[in-house]
């Protein structure tokens, strides 16, 4: 594991602060063609998604609008959009459930919901993207998600969701109140080649014969989170998590203002320390650190707010992650 100094990072961050709505576009890669990357179903057919994650942590709702943005080609069936699966923030989250699925057109949602929240335990199998923590799938095609503008798909009449879908799950968890959009946009699959999301698709092409798995290609997906009550005393579990070849710092400041210093924009004010400092592998996508509280009641109302800070290896690419507030407790 290498170690990465904060101010090496700093001079080289040009990353802008998270907003609070991240959209992944996927319609990088694909498990067809023999698992060699191309970005299709088979046949060569297109086919692509985004998925826009949105979470509140006062409510601890996690709010995910879903796209099916295939390519319209005029003689083919548009595929429909069948599963999405995707991550959550390791060690916070327990448990999620639907609380509603509204469309844009056509048919009702009706999408169920898989989880699998144990750490390197498998999970919802995503084919070549290995294991994710949780699914929203049909289990046939007919209440897939359909392209607004798609003029043939498959399945009987009126059967198709016209998307957009927006979905709203419920969060519960130890760190369920300490985690932004970044920790569930930015986490990566397990066991596979790495994604934030991947969906499937079928019923596209010619006769309606095509199907497959896309997932995108993640950058250096910058996420950090808290898991446990900052209270004196106790012990906190700070994760930070990102892509391969990524290296960077969890920080702690006592600024919560974004600030541009020597033309770098940064999720939090200065001065700040590293807490976790990191470079990610393949096989080692989570690093985590054990801080206990000091029983000191001074420290009581004070807040900090940290931010994951990631670069690559050539310094060309750039991620940090939203900003976490902590406020210590009795």
């Amino acid at each position: 594991m290498l170690k990465t100094s904060v101010a090496t990072l700093a001079f080289v961050f040009a990353a802008s602060v998270a907003s609070a709505q991240i959209v992944v576009n996927v319609d990088d890669v694909g498990c067809q063609d023999g698992y060699n990357n191309v970005n299709a179903l088979t046949g060569g057919v297109p086919a692509s998604a985004s998925v826009s994650f949105d979470y509140n942590s006062a409510t601890q709702r996690l709010t995910l609008v879903v796209s099916n943005t295939t390519p319209v080609v005029g003689g083919q069936h548009t595929a429909l959009l069948t599963r999405i699966a995707f991550n959550a923030p390791e060690l916070a989250v327990t448990s999620m459930s639907i609380v509603s699925q509204t469309g844009s057109g056509g048919a009702t949602p009706a999408f169920s919901l898989a989880t699998d929240f144990t750490p390197n335990n498998g999970g919802v199998n995503g084919l070549c993207f290995g294991d994710f923590d949780v699914e929203l799938f049909r289990s046939n095609l007919n209440g897939g998600i359909a392209n607004p503008a798609a003029t043939l798909v498959s399945g009987p009449p009126g059967a198709a969701v016209t998307g957009p879908v927006t979905f709203v799950l419920a969060v519960n968890g130890p760190g369920a109140a300490n985690i932004t959009t970044s920790a569930f946009a930015h986490s990566l699959s397990r066991n596979g080649t790495l994604a934030n999301v991947a969906c499937k698709f079928q019923g596209g092409g010619v006769g309606a014969a095509e199907s497959g798995t896309i997932g995108n290609s993640p950058d250096c997906s910058a996420g950090g989170w808290v898991v446990g009550t900052p209270s004196l005393g106790s012990t906190l579990t700070f994760v930070q998590t990102g892509g391969v070849g990524c290296c960077g710092c969890l920080v702690i400041s006592l600024d919560p203002t974004p600030t541009v210093w020597e033309g770098i924009s940064l999720p939090v004010g200065l001065p700040f320390f590293a807490v976790i400092s990191t470079c990610f592998t393949q096989n080692y996508r989570t690093e985590t650190f054990d801080l206990q509280i000091p029983a000191i009641p001074e420290l009581v109302g004070y807040t900090f707010y940290g931010a994951v800070l990631l670069v690559d290896s050539s310094l060309t690419q750039f991620s940090a992650s939203d900003q976490f507030p902590l406020t210590i407790t009795l």
